[in-house]
C-alpha cells in the first residue's frame, strides 16, 4: 500500500501534536 503525501502530512501532524501534548501536560505537572 502506497500512502499518499496527504496522508503522510497527516500522520506527521498527529504525532507532532500528540508529542507537544505530552510535553505540555508534564511541563504542567513540574509547575
Amino acid at each position: 500500500m502506497n500512502a499518499t503525501p496527504i496522508v503522510k502530512v497527516l500522520l506527521f501532524g498527529l504525532s507532532m501534536f500528540a508529542l507537544g501534548y505530552l510535553v505540555a501536560a508534564l511541563f504542567l505537572r513540574l509547575v
